[in-house]
């Protein structure tokens, strides 16, 4: 089943904040960050389901999944998956504390 994607504000700011990250670092790290993160959300919005379940996000009966970013694999997309739509949620690096961040959602 198809369902169209939306990309929550702060996983569109996840975005820039790593861009701006690596571009201090490795500009052309930023560059093929920014397209991997393109390639995963293509993934995503085409098979949905695919996604490691993420059971930490203690949001009642929520689908919640994550995915890995390729080429960046300790960058993480989280997304939830509904009955009409797939919404993207963060994307951050996987040594963040992950319970802190789904407090707060």
């Amino acid at each position: 089943m198809n369902r169209p994607m939306r990309v929550h504000p702060r996983a569109d700011l996840d975005i820039v904040e790593t861009f701006a990250y690596l571009a201090g670092h490795n500009p052309d790290a930023a560059r093929r960050f920014v397209e991997a993160v393109e390639q995963a959300l293509l993934k995503i919005e085409s098979r949905p389901e695919t996604g490691n379940r993420y059971l930490n996000a203690r949001r009642g009966d929520e689908d919640w999944r994550y995915a890995k970013i390729p080429g960046f694999k300790k960058y993480l997309v989280f997304y939830r998956l509904g009955s009409a739509e797939v919404e993207v949620v963060r994307i951050v690096h996987g040594s963040r504390d992950l319970d802190a961040i789904f407090r707060v959602l």
